[in-house]
């Protein structure tokens, strides 16, 4: 009988001091506040004493994200703190914030949250649609959150829909996190069209809590850069203005197709070119850069230029005042001599094969289409494998 006794006041004893709260000096300590939270919470203060009132106010602030310490979400590796990497069809940031809970008219923080957001666009050369992601993670906290939600909105604008999800729950405790979507759609673009548009798409989130004086949080926007839209092939596609960059992987099929183009680079030739949609233009390119008096080993060999004749740097649209080619280029003739070192000047050409020619015309056109490159837009060629 007296060891049940003593088995049970033990137990009491254990369950009695397990429902006990830590002590104040046991508690998770709050960080001093920015500089911007600290000056809102001595007005706040200021206007408390003015009024005689108390309660319970937030303020919110960015914060250095410390992405080595989380994984809220899987964003590409050229993601950046704070600031926007964008490419073709993607732009991601990691960002993250602080969140303070302060007593007024004393000041004194009584609970903080910190957390981590990581954004993620993505866009498509064949589609209207396109997704912002963002994905939260609680990174530390202090004080009493009981009763903290989290939530969100997004829109779209000009002439686009939004399509929200952004749940609305309890969001407090280290290591929980979160996912909300804006996916966007174009409405003002025909396929087949010339019509570009460009869109803006933004994401705000904030925290709420009825035990607060305000209730909410103030709102953290996201605006990402602009999306292009356009119309110009068969279906809708949307980029992020970023300079295309045309990649010529040297390879059986176009090899001489890439040796030239690789050799008018080494000769200080234009790397950036822009766009022609002009056919009159583009054929009066080819036709002097590569009139029909060049003579050729056999039909199975055919004149390549650069620049293309698809662009402004061309022969006849840029007045190129002369031509050069190289030497193994088969070209004879006393008005188009073998380029030299030092000549940066002109356009050049070359016999290559008439079918890596071909090849090689396909495979800008392609790359037009594919990064959705319109009409005086700019672009960079690259050559590789060589």
């Amino acid at each position: 009988m007296l060891i049940r006794r003593l088995v049970t006041t033990a137990v009491a004893v254990l369950i009695a001091t397990t429902a006990m709260p830590l002590p104040a000096s046991a508690q998770p300590a709050s960080p001093a506040m920015t500089p911007k939270c600290a000056e809102q919470a001595r007005n706040d203060a200021a206007l408390a004493r003015s009024r005689a009132t108390t309660a319970k106010m937030t303020c919110v602030d960015t914060v250095a994200p410390n992405t080595g310490t989380t994984t809220a979400l899987a964003v590409p590796s050229t993601c950046a703190d704070n600031d926007f990497i964008y490419t073709r069809f993607t732009a991601c940031v990691i960002r993250a914030a602080i969140m303070y809970v302060y007593e007024i008219p004393t000041g004194r923080v009584v609970g903080h949250i910190k957390y981590r957001f990581d954004s993620y666009i993505t866009t498509s050369a064949s589609s209207n649609h396109w997704t912002l992601q963002q994905d939260f993670e609680i990174l530390e906290t202090s004080g009493n959150l009981a009763g903290t939600f989290f939530t969100g909105d997004g829109a779209c604008q000009p002439s686009c829909t939004a399509d929200v999800s952004f749940p609305n729950r309890p969001f407090s405790t280290v290591g929980a996190k979160m996912s909300a979507t804006n996916t966007s759609t174009s409405t003002s673009i025909t396929p087949g069209s010339n019509a570009v548009q460009n869109h803006r798409t933004t994401m705000r989130h904030w925290f709420h809590n009825v035990a607060w004086e305000y209730r909410a949080s103030d709102k953290i926007p996201l605006e990402p850069g602009q999306i292009r839209c356009d119309g110009e092939y068969t279906v809708v596609g949307c980029t992020f203005p970023v300079r295309p960059v045309f990649t010529i992987a040297a390879r059986p099929g176009i090899m001489s197709f890439a040796k030239h183009v690789k050799m008018s680079l080494d000769y200080q030739l234009p790397r950036v070119l822009t766009r022609m949609r002009d056919e009159f233009n583009a054929t009066q390119n080819g036709n002097k850069a590569c009139p029909a008096r060049i003579p050729k080993p056999s039909s199975d060999w055919s004149c390549d230029e650069y620049p293309f004749r698809s662009t402004l740097q061309g022969a006849f649209t840029s007045n190129a005042p002369y031509g050069r080619t190289f030497a193994g280029c088969q070209i004879d003739l006393p008005d188009i001599p073998i380029r030299q070192p030092g000549d940066a000047g002109g356009y050049n050409i070359c016999l290559i094969p008439a079918t890596e020619n071909t090849a090689g015309g396909l495979l800008l056109k392609a790359f037009y289409r594919d990064n959705r490159v319109l009409d005086g837009e700019r672009f960079i060629v690259v050559v590789t494998g060589i």
